[in-house]
């Protein structure tokens, strides 16, 4: 089987969110819409994962081209207006910079 690669980068924002208990449906739209507005061709596919036995945790993430496109990113009037809005379902998150620093051997 042959695999579909796609635009993969080494810099990675991961979020930790907390969610207000009953807002967990607010906030998936929300970040949806975010996610779907960020799209660009220095990024890789956002993604919003949720904990099976803790409802309202997701961890967010999206490989970045660098950190200078992160920073411009972060500095976007959406950016901004998504924070705005997101802060009043979120009780807690925790956002995380990271570098790629291994793959797997698995399907190449």
């Amino acid at each position: 089987m042959e695999r579909l690669i796609v635009n993969e980068f080494n810099i990675f924002m991961c979020g930790s969110w907390h969610i207000k208990p009953g807002e967990e449906d607010s906030f998936i739209k929300l970040w949806q819409d975010f996610a779907n507005q960020s799209e660009s061709p220095s990024a890789g596919r956002a993604r919003l994962l949720r904990d099976k036995t803790n409802l309202s945790h997701f961890l967010s993430y999206r490989d970045w081209q660098s950190l200078e496109v992160v920073d411009e990113w972060r500095q976007s009037p959406e950016f901004k207006q998504f924070f705005t809005q997101v802060k009043k379902v979120v009780e807690k998150v925790d956002v995380y910079t990271l570098d790629k620093v291994a793959d797997s051997e698995a399907n190449k």
